[in-house]
């Protein structure tokens, strides 16, 4: 297996030597292959001392920065798109021997953020014009949208490079300088998504990618210059950014779990609806917070939807990250194994039926990953995985008798991320949709994505919204700008 280092050592040199004398220790991010548990890099924590002195320079930058010419932005937005473009396997090896996602998924999540700054190298400047209010009293009022100042940007471990662009790129748009936190098993990630911005022409340090421990994000949301803060991650990692940017007076932006219902009812096409649930459950190996994971079959197509299913899965190629053919790698991290095999034994202990895999694939080829079969389980609504999230290649399938019914068993979960609904009567979809607790709905589709579509949730999946326009203004400033008609009031 290819050292990761002999990929972007010249990219590692160039990126830290900007964190003169790092915090040394015990403590370090480590990357290690989850598909042959090799070391592949560490690198030290920066210290407290150097954090701060980094969170004060991005705000000089963001003094600068805000006054630099939006088509000047879009110019280097459309660069970043170019870098990418001429080398994007470079870039997908990288984060597939980090986090173990198939190479052919990770170069989508580099077209992705291609897309992410292309979007922007077309919309910044538009974004930023004055907005009339038309029907205010007084000579003339409009909005004025103004950037925050410095934004704090988690980036979770299982899209660790698109992810870093679907929130930083539009940050940087309205005006905002960017302190990105990548997750301690993907440090390169963020080490070369950094270089993709400096290359580009963001050089006053607009974009940093910092080496932060976990135990270190209090101290930057507590810093007067930290205006807003962007996490997307587990719902506990997300409690205690949320209580913490509350605390200090900071805007949040929080995409947390979720436990997705795939509603199929007995008109739908199921051909379909086992394509795009295969799909939607197994990208990423099932290690997607937006992905199906309670199927809601109508029990009249039930058995048929479940043969359907069953035959899909069994053609799924389980194995090496590295190679085309793979469609499911390892999970990405030992600690996820080792929930999904803990949740799949609660499950059986109450009642579930296990239709297919359940445990972790037999062969030497799999001997030291962090593999877990695709698996097929039956259950009812009384069985603990239906309430749980999994983050990993896992179906759970339960059935409905009554249409009416429906709309509860979708909204019978503590989350409210994604959704499904596959049927060919379009209209009592847009209907149903309207009252399922969840940020986005699919109809006859699922697991997508447009740069210009808002994505996020609610109830404990989060709140705030990331990605197009509307994400974007939530790193703004929506200020009002009124101008009286010169008249006294009468006395």
């Amino acid at each position: 297996m290819e050292k990761l280092e002999k990929i972007s050592s010249n990219v590692i040199s160039t990126i830290t030597s900007h964190l003169p004398g790092m915090k040394k220790g015990n403590e370090k991010a480590v990357a290690v292959n989850p598909f042959t548990q090799e070391k592949l890099s560490e690198h030290d924590f920066i210290s407290d001392e150097q954090l701060k002195s980094k969170i004060k320079e991005s705000w000089n930058n963001f003094m600068k920065h805000k006054k630099s010419d939006p088509k000047e932005r879009e110019r280097k937005f459309a660069k970043m798109a170019e870098i990418m473009k001429a080398d994007i396997d470079k870039f997908a090896k990288v984060f597939s021997m980090e986090m173990g996602k198939p190479i052919k998924e990770s170069r989508l999540e580099v077209e992705k953020a291609i897309k992410e700054c292309e979007y922007f190298a077309k919309n910044t400047a538009k974004f930023l014009e004055n907005q009339p209010l038309k029907d205010a009293e007084g000579k003339e009022a409009y909005v004025s949208v103004r950037p925050l100042g410095v934004i704090y940007h988690v980036t979770p471990f299982n899209f660790p490079f698109w992810l870093i662009f679907r929130g930083s790129v539009g940050a940087l748009a309205m005006g905002n300088t960017v302190i990105n936190k990548n997750p301690q098993t993907c440090p390169q990630t963020g080490i070369i998504a950094e270089q993709v911005f400096v290359d580009a022409g963001f050089t006053n340090g607009e974009f940093m990618n910092l080496i932060i421990n976990q135990s270190q994000s209090e101290l930057i949301i507590s810093d007067n210059s930290i205006r807003a803060v962007s996490f997307t991650g587990s719902t506990e990692g997300g409690k205690k950014v949320g209580a913490w940017a509350g605390q200090y007076c900071k805007k949040a932006v929080l995409e947390l779990g979720g436990n997705d219902p795939f509603i199929v009812l007995k008109d739908a096409d199921l051909d379909l609806a086992v394509e795009k649930g295969v799909q939607g459950r197994l990208l990423n190996g099932g290690q997607c917070c937006t992905a199906a994971k309670r199927f809601i079959i109508d029990e009249s197509i039930y058995e048929n939807f479940k043969d359907k299913l069953l035959e899909k899965v069994k053609t799924i190629k389980v194995g090496d990250p590295l190679d085309d053919k793979t469609d499911v790698g390892p999970l990405a991290k030992k600690s996820g194994l080792e929930k999904q095999l803990d949740q799949i034994k609660r499950a059986k202990e109450k009642g579930a039926k296990i239709l297919l895999g359940g445990g972790t694939p037999k062969g030497e080829e799999y001997a030291k990953g962090n593999f877990f079969e695709p698996t097929v389980l039956e259950v009812d609504e009384s069985n603990p995985i239906y309430h749980e999230e999994t983050f990993g290649p896992v179906f759970t399938m339960v059935k409905f008798k009554d249409e009416n019914d429906v709309l509860r068993m979708a909204n019978d979960t503590e989350y409210g991320l994604g959704s499904a609904i596959f049927t060919r009567d379009i209209e009592k979809a847009k209907k149903f949709s309207e009252d399922i607790d969840a940020g986005t709905t699919y109809i006859n589709h699922h697991t997508d994505w447009d740069v210009a579509c808002p994505e996020g949730g609610v109830k404990m999946s989060g709140f705030g919204r990331d990605g197009g326009r509307e994400g974007a203004y939530e790193w703004a400033n929506i200020k009002t700008i009124w101008i009286g008609d010169g008249k006294q009031s009468a006395s």
